[in-house]
């Protein structure tokens, strides 16, 4: 939700605590303090605890130059469903005065004025759902309601509160990373674009959808706070143009090891790589062993896992043979194993 507000952060600073034994704990939590800092000078601090004994759990608190806004309680949604309502009951959704939001502000005069302001208009479960389903419609990645690129800058904040929890020291959100790379397929003509290796400077994350925010009760509330004149988010442009949103930013951390794991379309592996792994299944009862003496009569295979549970195996194989894989009575389903190791990220780019 702070990401949703503001953006990401330069650098943030981070606390994990086992909060029911008493004691720091980086590798272990169950608890977060984390301060994130911005290059406006807006600072945000976040805070989950385990154990939090209120009679309304505090949620928001923004204070400004002209005033401050409190919001209490929790989602409002998951006590309604346990007592039987659904997402079309009017009034789902809609959270008890108890629950209202609470601005003061300076007036012009210098007075302190305070008001409430309840959410009558809530972003429920069914907005979402109805995002999953234009997103599906369209095939459009920005008609995803959350797309996997804000995902993947919430985890890199996270990666930065961990590696600041375990160093004790203020780590920047963005030079974390080492490379940033895009790959870009079309569906059309079936072809992949490899990336430009860049310096590791990489920009800010693309800005999230617009639309109302979840916490935008208020018109006064976005005049008092102005989140918008945040300067957080730009992207660099992709030459060439994105023609699919089938397009993947990969991140080496510096404690990571010496591979970067990339999930990618099958079209994009065979594009990048000579051979390609496979991924194959069996009916129940049928020999692995029997299978693998089959399709090594037809083409070059090795063989580099099998799984007994599930009667399946891993192949590695030249690229563009999965039809010859599966021409076998006994196979269940062919799948492209889906991770892919390129380069050596402590060598050189991966």
């Amino acid at each position: 939700q702070a990401y949703a507000l503001f953006g990401t952060p330069a650098a943030v600073y981070g606390r994990l605590l086992d909060q029911r034994a008493g004691r720091l704990d980086a590798d272990d939590p169950d608890s977060l303090h984390a301060v994130l800092s911005y290059a406006s000078g807006l600072v945000v601090t976040v805070r989950a605890a385990v154990l939090s004994v209120e009679e309304a759990q505090p949620r928001f608190w923004l204070r400004g130059t002209k005033g401050s806004y409190r919001k209490p309680g929790l989602d409002v949604q998951e006590p309604q469903l346990k007592d039987g309502a659904t997402p079309t009951d009017p009034g789902f959704g809609v959270e008890p005065e108890a629950a209202a939001g609470r601005l003061v502000v300076v007036r012009e005069d210098g007075a302190v004025e305070g008001s409430t302001l309840l959410t009558d208009k809530p972003e429920t479960y069914v907005r979402l759902f109805e995002g999953f389903a234009a997103a599906l419609a369209s095939g459009r990645e920005e008609d995803v309601p959350v797309p996997a690129t804000q995902a993947r800058d919430v985890l890199r904040i996270l990666e930065a509160i961990r590696e600041s929890a375990r160093t004790g020291r203020e780590t920047p959100a963005w030079p974390v990373l080492h490379q940033t790379h895009m790959f870009t397929f079309d569906l059309h003509s079936h072809e992949a674009t490899a990336p430009s290796h860049k310096p590791s400077t990489p920009s800010p994350p693309p800005s999230p959808p617009p639309g109302p925010s979840p916490t935008a009760v208020s018109a006064d509330l976005a005049t008092l706070f102005s989140p918008a004149t945040e300067p957080r988010d730009r992207v660099e442009p992709c030459n060439p143009p994105i023609s699919h949103p089938a397009v993947l930013t990969t991140f080496a951390f510096p404690k990571m090891r010496s591979t970067a794991l990339f999930s990618v379309a099958a079209a994009v592996a065979s594009a990048l790589v000579s051979a390609e792994k496979y991924i194959i299944f069996l009916k129940k009862g049928a020999s692995v062993d029997a299978y693998v003496a089959k399709i090594t009569a037809v083409a070059p295979v090795e063989v580099t896992r099998t799984f007994d549970v599930f009667n399946g195996l891993v192949v590695e194989t030249e690229a563009h043979t999965r039809d010859s894989l599966a021409a076998f009575p006994e196979v269940e389903s062919v799948e492209v194993d889906q991770v892919i190791t390129i380069g050596d990220c402590n060598t050189g780019p991966c």
